[in-house]
C-alpha cells in the first residue's frame, strides 16, 4: 500500500508499505509482518522524469493548438498527479484561455465555463502573477490565495492546490501553463525547477507555432501576397499586381513566414491553406 503522512507546516511524506501474513504449522495465521518505506524522494524523481518525457512526447505528436493543447495539459498533469489544466496566451494586455483539460467534469461546470469566460491583465490572478514576473509559482491551497480569481468555483469542484508556470523564448513569455490538483499541492523546489525546464522546452517549440497561437496574425496586405503566391507569381508580379515595391514584397513574405512558422514560400502557401486564410 501506498499512503501519506501529512503533517502541520511541513511537506506531506509518501510512504510505501509491505506486509505479509505468516501461518504457523497448526493454528493457521498467528502473525503479520512487514516493513514501511518512505518513498517520497523516489516518487519526486519519478513525477519529474514523467512531466519530462510527457512534454516532449505531446510535443513531437503535435497537430495544432486545439487539438494537442488539451492533450499536453492532460500528459503533465498526469505526470504531477495533478486533474485540471489551462493554457493561457497573451492576448494584446490580457490572457485568455486557448486550451482547457479536466480529468473529470463531475461538479466543475462553473469552473470550466469561468476558466474560459476569463481575461486575465498582468498581475492578476495565478497566471496573471506568473505573466508579470516570469517565474513559476505554486500555490499550496488556492482557497488561502489571495489572487485567486476562481476561488469559490475551484471550491465546488475540488480543486485545492495549482502551479502555474511560463513557456518562454527569446525572453518572450509564449504561453503560461496552469494546473490544479484536488489535494493541497506542496510542490519541491527541484520540481518547480524541472517545471521552469518543461517551459523552456515548450516555449522554444510554441515560437515556430505563431500562427498557431494568433490565428489572425496575418493583415490584409499579407493574405493579398500569400494569395498571388498561391497563384506562382514571382515577387516582381506580386509587387506589380499590388502597386507596391519588390521589396516590400519581401518584407511581407518574411513576416508571413515567422507568423506561419515556416521557412519558405511553398510552405507558407501550404500552411495557409490549411488554416483556411487562402483556397
Amino acid at each position: 500500500m501506498e499512503y501519506r503522512i501529512v503533517q502541520p507546516g511541513r511537506p506531506p511524506r509518501r510512504l510505501r508499505s509491505t506486509i505479509t501474513a505468516v501461518d504457523s504449522s497448526v493454528g493457521g495465521i498467528s502473525s503479520v509482518v512487514g516493513a514501511v518505506e518512505d518513498v517520497t524522494d523516489e516518487l519526486e524523481a519519478n513525477r519529474k522524469i514523467a512531466s519530462h518525457i510527457a512534454a516532449s512526447a505531446a510535443l513531437e505528436r503535435w497537430e495544432s493548438l486545439q487539438i494537442s493543447g488539451p492533450r499536453l495539459l492532460r500528459a503533465l498533469s498526469e505526470a504531477l498527479e495533478f486533474c485540471a489544466g489551462a493554457l493561457w496566451v497573451p492576448e494584446g494586455e490580457e490572457l485568455g484561455v486557448r486550451a482547457f483539460w479536466i480529468a473529470d467534469a463531475h461538479d466543475a461546470h462553473d469552473f470550466v465555463s469561468e476558466t474560459h469566460r476569463l481575461r486575465l491583465p498582468r498581475d492578476s490572478g495565478l497566471a496573471g502573477k506568473v505573466w508579470q514576473t516570469g517565474e513559476p509559482i505554486n500555490v499550496i491551497d488556492v482557497q488561502t490565495y489571495a489572487e485567486c480569481s476562481r476561488r469559490d468555483v475551484a471550491a465546488r469542484a475540488g480543486l485545492r492546490g495549482a502551479v502555474a508556470f511560463p513557456a518562454v523564448h527569446g525572453g518572450e513569455i509564449l504561453a503560461i501553463v496552469e494546473l490544479h490538483s484536488r489535494d493541497r499541492a506542496r510542490l519541491s523546489r527541484r520540481l518547480m525547477q524541472s517545471l521552469s525546464a518543461i517551459g523552456k522546452e515548450l516555449g522554444q517549440f510554441l515560437a515556430h507555432q505563431q500562427f498557431d497561437l494568433h490565428p489572425f496574425a496575418l493583415t490584409a496586405r499579407q493574405l493579398d501576397v500569400i494569395r498571388l503566391a498561391a497563384q506562382g507569381c514571382p515577387g516582381r508580379e506580386i509587387a506589380r499586381r499590388l502597386f507596391i515595391s519588390p521589396s516590400t514584397v519581401k518584407n511581407h513574405l518574411a513576416s508571413i513566414y515567422t507568423a506561419l512558422g515556416v521557412s519558405d514560400r511553398a510552405s507558407a502557401v501550404a500552411e495557409a491553406m490549411r488554416h483556411g486564410l487562402i483556397h
